[in-house]
This record gives C-alpha cells, sequence and structure tokens, in this order.
C-alpha cells in the first residue's frame, strides 16, 4: 500500500515537472537569429534589451512599420485576436455565454460597420501606412507560426490575415472606452425617473484656471419632471466591459524658463494598472531614416501613442470629450416620429454565435439617429423610454488616424497638426519641442449641439440636433502660456468663455490642484524633480475635508482618538500611514451616509461606480454645507 503510494506520488511529480517544463516554454518566442520573409524592402534588424522591449531598424518608413507590426504580432498575438473578436461581437464563440453581454453591446453599436464606413474617406498616405502594418503582421502570420502562444489554441484561435480595415476598428474600440456620456446619460434618466430631486446629482465640472462659471442652455433637453415616475421595466445588468482605472492619467511640461537645464521637460503617467495581462500599451522604438521615435504604442495601430522622437516629446491622458448623445424617441407601433411624421425605424438582424449552446439572434432597431439601445438591457436603461443613441464615431470622415504622423512631427505646431486628424480618440495631449515650445491639446470628434448641451438625453422627434463639429483649431487647448507650465490630469480643461459644450465628465480637480500649487511658484525644476513629483501621493481632497471631518470627531468622546489620528496626518496617502487609511475609510463610509439612502436601490451599483459623476458633485455639497 506503502509503496502503491509513492509511486503515484512519484508520478504526480514527474508529471507536474513536464507540465511545468512545457508551459514555460510553450509561449517562448525566436529572440535570436533571423525570419525569412519577403514583404521588407530591405533587411530589417530588431534588437531586444534586457526587458524584451523590441527596437526595430530598418532602412525606410515602410519596413519600419511593417517591422513594428511583425514584432507586434510576435509579442501580442492573442491580444489582438480577441480586440477583433470584442470589437465583431464574436467574443461568446471563443468563450461561452458570459461574453454575450458584450457580444450583445457591439453588435448593437455596430462598431465594426462604424470602421468600415469610416475607412473610405482615410487618404492614400494612412491606407499606405496601414498596409505596412498589416503586411508585417501577415508576414508574422506565416514565417512564426511555430511559437504561437498557447492562449490561441486552447481558444480553438485560428489567427486571421489582419486587414486595414481591422485597425481602425481598433481606433473605433478605443473610442469606446473614452466616450462615457451615453452611461451618464442613461445614469441620469434612470436617475429623473426614480427621484424628484435628480437634477442636482447632475456632475459638476470645475476647472481651476476658469475666472468664471461656463453656461450652456437646456432649452430642448428632457428634464426629470418629463420622464418622472417612469415605469422600471429592466433588470440592471453589470457592465461586461472591463473599464479603464477610473481616476485616470496625468502628464505636465515645463517650459525652458522653468528647468535649470534650460530645455522643456515633459512628463507622463497612464496610470495603467501593471497587474493587468495582457498590457493595454506596447513598449517599442522604431528607427529609420524618417523618424527615430520611442515610446508606448497600442497593440493593433501603427505609429506610437506616447513618447518622443529626436524633435517632440508627448504624453497623453483620458480627455472624455462628449461625442455621445441619447433621444426618447416618440413611437407609434412599428415607427417613430421625426417632425410630426411617422418614419419607419430600420431594422437589422445580428446573429450571435455562442460556444457550446444555441444561437441568439438579435432585432436591432435604428433611427436616422442611431440605434435603439433602450431594447437591450445590456445598456441599462430601466424605464419604459425607447431612447436612441447618436454618436459622431458613426460619422467621422477623418482623413488620418493620427499615430503615424506623431512620428514625423518637426515641433509642436506640426505636432498640434497632426492630432487635428484623432477623431477617433479623445486624449488630453501635453507635449515639448526641442525649440523649447511646450503646448496642450485635446483630441476627438466632439459635435455642437443644437442647443448648445449634451449632458441629459433629449426628446427625439427633432431634426438637425447637431450643426457639425467643434472645429479641431478650437477644442481646448494651450501654447506657450506666460506661466511657463502646462499639464493635464483628466479635469475641466475649457477656459474662460469657451464657447462649445465639449463635456461633462471629468476627473475631480485634486490632481491638476496638486501640479498647480507645485508650479505656481517661481521655482525652477530638474528633471528628477519631475520624476519625483510622478510619484508624490499629496491628497489635495483631504486638505480640505479633514478638517471637517476632525471637528465632528472630536465632539465624541468615542471618536476623539480617530480625530488625533487624522489631525497628526500629513495627507500623504503612503501605504504605512495610518491616518490615510482611517481617511479613505471614513470618506468611502460618508458618501452611503450623505446619499445611499436616497439612491433607488436599482441605481446603487450604477451610480456608485461612476466616480466622474457624482465625486465632484458631492464634495462640493459637503463643502458647502460644513464650511471650516
Amino acid at each position: 500500500m506503502r509503496k502503491g503510494i509513492l509511486v503515484f506520488l512519484g508520478l504526480l511529480l514527474v508529471l507536474a515537472l513536464v507540465s511545468v517544463v512545457w508551459i514555460a516554454n510553450s509561449n517562448n518566442f525566436k529572440r535570436d537569429g533571423t525570419f525569412e520573409i519577403s514583404i521588407n524592402e530591405q533587411p530589417i534588424s530588431i534588437i531586444r534589451d534586457e526587458h524584451g522591449i523590441a527596437y526595430v531598424i530598418a532602412e525606410n518608413k515602410a519596413d519600419v512599420i511593417r517591422g513594428q507590426a511583425f514584432v507586434t504580432a510576435q509579442d501580442r498575438l492573442f491580444q489582438i485576436e480577441f480586440y477583433r473578436a470584442l470589437i465583431k461581437g464574436e467574443a461568446a464563440a471563443l468563450v461561452g455565454a458570459s461574453m454575450l453581454p458584450s457580444d450583445i453591446k457591439m453588435r448593437v453599436l455596430d462598431l465594426y460597420g462604424n470602421a468600415e464606413r469610416s475607412f473610405q474617406y482615410l487618404d492614400e498616405q494612412t491606407k499606405e501606412v496601414l498596409n505596412w502594418y498589416c503586411e508585417g503582421f501577415n508576414a508574422y502570420l506565416k514565417a512564426g507560426h511555430a511559437e504561437f502562444p498557447l492562449e490561441l489554441s486552447l481558444l480553438g484561435i485560428e489567427p486571421k490575415p489582419l486587414k486595414p480595415v481591422d485597425i481602425v476598428s481598433v481606433t473605433h474600440f478605443i473610442g469606446l472606452f473614452h466616450s462615457q456620456n451615453m452611461d451618464d446619460e442613461i445614469l441620469s434618466l434612470n436617475l429623473a425617473a426614480s427621484m424628484d430631486d435628480a437634477s442636482e446629482l447632475l456632475p459638476l465640472s470645475i476647472n481651476l484656471d476658469r475666472t468664471a462659471p461656463l453656461d450652456f442652455g437646456r432649452d430642448s433637453t428632457v428634464t426629470s419632471e418629463s420622464i418622472l415616475n417612469k415605469e422600471i421595466a429592466h433588470t440592471a445588468l453589470s457592465n461586461p466591459l472591463v473599464p479603464y482605472p477610473a481616476f485616470g492619467s496625468n502628464n505636465w511640461a515645463i517650459s525652458g524658463e522653468r528647468s535649470t537645464s534650460g530645455k522643456p521637460i515633459l512628463a507622463n503617467d497612464p496610470h495603467v494598472d501593471a497587474r493587468v495581462l495582457p498590457g493595454t500599451f506596447y513598449p517599442v522604438g522604431l528607427i529609420c531614416p524618417e523618424f527615430k521615435a520611442v515610446g508606448i504604442a497600442t497593440p493593433g495601430i501603427p505609429g506610437l501613442l506616447s513618447g518622443r522622437n529626436e524633435f517632440v516629446s508627448f504624453g497623453v491622458t483620458n480627455a472624455y470629450g462628449d461625442s455621445q448623445d441619447l433621444f426618447i424617441e416618440e413611437v407609434d407601433g412599428g415607427f417613430y416620429i421625426q417632425d410630426s411624421a411617422k418614419v419607419a425605424f430600420e431594422i437589422r438582424k445580428e446573429m450571435i454565435a455562442i460556444k457550446d449552446t444555441t444561437d441568439v439572434e438579435l432585432t436591432i432597431r435604428s433611427t436616422e439617429r442611431g440605434p435603439v439601445i433602450s431594447d437591450f438591457p445590456v445598456f441599462r436603461v430601466q424605464t419604459n423610454d425607447v431612447v436612441s443613441l447618436k454618436w459622431s464615431l458613426a460619422e467621422t470622415q477623418s482623413h488620418t488616424i493620427g499615430f503615424d504622423r506623431l512620428l514625423e512631427a518637426k515641433d509642436v505646431p506640426s505636432f498640434r497638426s497632426a492630432l487635428f486628424g484623432m477623431d477617433n480618440m479623445f486624449f488630453n495631449y501635453v507635449f515639448a519641442d526641442i525649440n523649447g515650445n511646450i503646448a496642450h491639446q485635446a483630441t476627438g470628434l466632439v459635435p455642437i449641439r443644437k442647443d448648445s448641451n449634451g449632458d441629459q438625453p433629449k426628446r427625439g422627434n427633432q431634426s438637425a440636433s447637431w450643426s457639425g463639429f467643434i472645429p479641431k483649431e478650437e477644442m481646448p487647448h494651450m501654447v506657450n502660456p506666460e506661466r511657463g507650465w502646462v499639464g493635464t490630469a483628466n479635469h475641466d480643461t475649457r477656459p474662460d468663455n469657451y464657447p462649445f459644450y465639449y463635456s461633462n465628465h471629468f476627473s475631480p480637480f485634486y490632481r491638476y490642484e496638486r501640479l498647480k500649487k507645485v508650479f505656481d511658484t517661481t521655482d525652477t525644476f530638474k528633471a528628477e524633480d519631475l520624476w519625483d513629483l510622478i510619484f508624490d501621493v499629496k491628497n489635495m481632497q483631504a486638505e480640505k475635508l479633514v478638517p471637517i471631518f476632525v471637528s465632528t470627531l472630536e465632539q465624541n468622546e468615542k471618536t476623539q482618538d480617530i480625530a488625533e489620528i487624522l489631525k497628526d496626518w500629513n495627507r500623504e496617502d503612503e501605504i504605512e500611514e495610518i491616518g490615510a487609511s482611517v481617511y479613505n475609510v471614513l470618506y468611502n463610509e460618508l458618501l452611503f451616509h450623505i446619499l445611499d439612502d436616497e439612491l433607488p436601490n436599482q441605481l446603487e451599483e450604477m451610480f456608485w461606480e461612476n466616480g466622474y459623476y457624482w465625486n465632484q458633485r458631492l464634495e462640493s455639497l459637503m463643502l458647502s454645507n460644513h464650511p471650516i
């Protein structure tokens, strides 16, 4: 008996060792030697550093873009293939029913169809770059088949050749994550249908550089009165797509006058969770006679998202430009009312394959504005309204995708012009050139609303709700300000007297306030100072709220010790700081005490997960009711 157990354990040990060796070698790719491919015009050299980061060196621009795609496919083939399945709404066929909500969302929004429509407007230069990238990617599919990652075989994925429109669809996919207004408007609609005073919870946007509030009318906006007491029609479903980190990124640049070297310095912290694998970004170097650039790219898109070339450094944060509007349609049977006339819904059928179970057929209705999203619980519209979505990404006619043009920019003006072609993604770029210029520029395609506002659903029975798009040169920007610095932290960057409604979905201003506190001085800075600032953990929110907490806690003998902890705390969120832990626990508890009783139960999760919607508004409420 004992001998049999020992034999069994020995077999398990051998099996474990074999499994470890197999897994350790299953996703290894070729690091030395050569691949025989024929799509390049000249030999392409790929050098990897000690971290495995690839540097592509080529004799011309076409080959360096091909090389970028080749190494990206080598490192991120599974990621790109899964992106393609997500975008086309085909993930459930690979994974199973857990991905059905995601597939429904993608089919209704028709991301891939939008990409196909916008592709026809791209200029020949952009299409040429996309073709180069596809050539490099597809060359790897032929040359590297023996080293494909294990994940592909586990899910039964056979990689398919990449097409230029696939690349465009990835830009639309990124644009979806930057387009937060749909979720905000759905939440506003649900709140207005459930609460008498929902308008008091609308997002509050503050730019600390503005001297007066911006005011946009709501002439045709649906107010809470018009949709109050609507019957709750759907049970809320959790969002099937993993969102980007909730409180965003930072970037800033100082002019030569503010640096000890006399040259501009730029810093960027994208705030991406390193535990999310594969990573959102792909670090790479691209070197050819036309340009020398290093930075991070988005897997599946040629060029760089953030980094530097020989002349310009550039960093990026999310800007959250409002590209989406919801419309409450007036319906009569199979028709919707448009300018007092009955118009038949456009009907589109979609069949979703699901692994190991029955396929699901969707019937998608659309108005002239866009698809009806309220027919599908995944969008979490909880009223009986028929709600359609109008989205600028379905209407873009941009000639470029932007990223590839950044590689050859020679200065701030040419870099800013390159950003004007970036319709599908809503970024705040901060950039600096070797001539000493610094700048900030917002990107994306943001509509000009007929009623000037876009933060709540509108009535659908109207035409021409948009009158074009904000001119790119008039998007929020700042060039060589007298103060000697620019920076963004996902906050409201609209200046005084800004004439356009740009968005109402912004981060609280605290991170930007910290930048102002550091840079609105007469100090000069070294590169090391800006590196240290990236790791700065001063909590500017606590600077305002801790005095309120302390004054309240001191009044009760049982909580006086907590008050002392907060009084002694240096307002820095270091891991070992007890005061930081106490503050954050109290803050979260206080939020629930302030509002959770008033929130309808079915909206609690949807409300609290949308931090940008309520954060600045609730803190303003705390400070106005409890001045210190």
